[in-house]
Order: structure tokens, then sequence, then C-alpha cells
């Protein structure tokens, strides 16, 4: 699953706390750089994005959709819906979900498409929250992928957090995400972002990147 909202909704867990009414959003965004897990999907380009969602309670579904560029001249969109459900366990959320990333137009004998399932807690401090999960590719039982979010409120606009994570099974990794979210009003938001990867190999795409986002709330 496409941990999703990179930008003002998964990296900092908001999709992941709905209330307990339902409702539906939709966005529209654009980044310079698409870095997931410390990979760029867009070889360090540009980005289109957008993203609706609906909610129940503690229920949750939605679709990502993301411009990419993968050098090979084919694939160029991504769509990844998800759902899942979360629950209340007295101060700590646990969350249980499943998404897909789908590449609908892929070179011959490529299959890059993937189901990811989640499981992760969340526990709020006064204007902070701290988040641990770990994603488990059902196709793929020796690969793995833990991660710890932290996040602060500084005041009412802006947001900074960390994200560290671990990749263990095949080319295994670690990685940090810091980034620092303004929110203008209650439909624009910017998002700057610094991924940094030990990644054993040689690819252009685990670079360090810089990334400033821009999403607009429909």
């Amino acid at each position: 699953m496409r941990y999703r909202f990179l930008f003002c909704l998964l990296l900092l867990w908001d999709g992941y706390a709905f209330a307990a009414d339902s409702g539906t959003s939709a966005m529209i965004g654009a980044t310079t750089d698409y870095v997931w897990r410390g990979r760029s999907e867009s070889r360090h380009q540009p980005a289109l994005q957008g993203e609706f969602d609906w909610w129940d309670g503690s229920d949750y579904a939605g679709l990502w959709v993301s411009s990419v560029d993968f050098g090979d001249k084919t694939t160029f969109v991504e769509i990844d819906p998800y759902a899942g459900t979360s629950f209340d366990l007295g101060g700590v959320s646990l969350v249980l979900g499943l998404g897909a990333s789908i590449y609908p137009v892929q070179p011959a004998h490529a299959d890059d498409n993937d189901v990811e399932a989640k499981i992760g807690v969340k526990r709020d401090w006064g204007e902070g929250s701290l988040a641990i999960a770990a994603y488990q590719r059902v196709d793929q039982l020796t690969s793995h992928y833990y991660e710890a979010i932290g996040t602060c409120d500084l005041d009412p606009a802006w947001r900074a957090s960390l994200a560290l994570a671990d990749h263990v099974g095949g080319v295994g990794y670690v990685q940090a995400t810091a980034t620092l979210q303004y929110a203008v009003d209650d439909h624009l938001c910017l998002l700057l972002s610094y991924s940094a990867t030990n990644h054993p190999q040689v690819d252009d795409s685990y670079r360090p990147a810089l990334a400033l986002s821009l999403r607009v709330g429909l």
C-alpha cells in the first residue's frame, strides 16, 4: 500500500484517525519529486497527483493517483485503492488496512503491481503524536517494512514530522524523511520534505531528495 499521502494525509497520519462521523474529501496536487519509501517514483522530476477519500466512523476507503516515470517510456500512472478500519483502545488507535499499487500500463512481461496489508498504532500527546506501523506485501512474505512517524503541531498553521523506516528482506535499507507542512487555509497546503536512505544499490532514484509539494482540497 503506497503510504500514500506522503503529503497532507498519510505521512502525517491524518487519514488514519477519522472522526466518528461520515463524509468524503478530494484533493489534487503537484510535487517537484514523487518520493516513496526513499525512492523517486518520478526520476526526480515533477509529478501530478490526486486523491479521493470516504469514511464512515472508523471505516475508511480511498483512491490515490499519481503520475510516475520509471524510465521505461511506458509506465506513466500509478493508481492505489485502499481501505481499512480503526479501533479505539483507550488512548491508542489500532489501524488495520489493505491496499494495492496498480500500474495500468507497463512494459511487456513487467509486473510491478502489488497488494499490501498494514497494521499500525497511533498515540496522541498534547500537540504531538507517534505512529508505528508494519507493512507486508501479500506476494512477498519475506519482505517487511516498518515505520515510525512522530509529528508536532508548532501552531495552527505549521506542522513538523519525522519518519524513520526499515525495510527488511530482499535489498534491506533504512530511510528517514523530515517534513514541514504549512496550511495556508482550509483548502491549500504546502509541504517541504527531505528524504534520505542508505540503500546499498547503486541507483540514482535512491539518492537523497528534497521535494516541495502543493495540495488543494476540492
